[in-house]
């Protein structure tokens, strides 16, 4: 029996868009027999904890969004680490091609970052940094059915 899919994304577009966007992404999930639960932006400002707040602990976790350096150290601290514990959990990063993400070397603070420390400029290789502090699994893609079976693949794994 494959665990359920949570799946919440930031703002990227509109409440509207983004929510058939996951619900795109369900489509290829059902036809693998994975059950799921796509969820709205959450009124709170970090979507990113909040999925973490409100699925099992058992479930596979997806979260969409755009790539922000603030958040991405945000998501590699040791509190969110602790509240993330073993789950598995992909990020998408809703890039323009597939290997967008892969290929950014550095990421500039984003002009709407009010949430980071001062300091924070920008981050140097933010996948490789989300992968090795954050031990994320991590796509960069616009295609829901790739999405879905990389999470299929991950609600079937023990």
């Amino acid at each position: 029996m494959p665990k359920t899919v949570y799946m919440n994304s930031d703002l990227i577009k509109d409440v509207k868009t983004d929510l058939n966007f996951l619900q795109s992404v369900g489509k290829t999930l059902d036809f693998y027999g994975v059950p799921y639960k796509a969820f709205a932006y959450p009124k709170e400002k970090s979507p990113h904890y909040w999925i973490l707040k409100n699925a099992p602990k058992d479930a596979v976790i997806l979260h969409n969004s755009l790539m922000c350096a603030g958040t991405i150290v945000d998501v590699c601290t040791a509190s969110y680490q602790k509240l993330k514990a073993n789950r598995k959990f992909l990020w998408n990063y809703f890039t323009p091609t597939e290997d967008y993400a892969f290929n950014v070397n550095t990421l500039p603070r984003a002009r709407d970052d009010n949430f980071s420390p001062a300091s924070l400029k920008e981050l140097n290789q933010p996948v490789r940094y989300m992968v090795q502090k954050g031990k994320f699994n991590i796509s960069s893609t616009v295609d829901p059915r790739k999405i879905g079976r990389q999470l299929a693949m991950m609600a079937y794994m023990p």
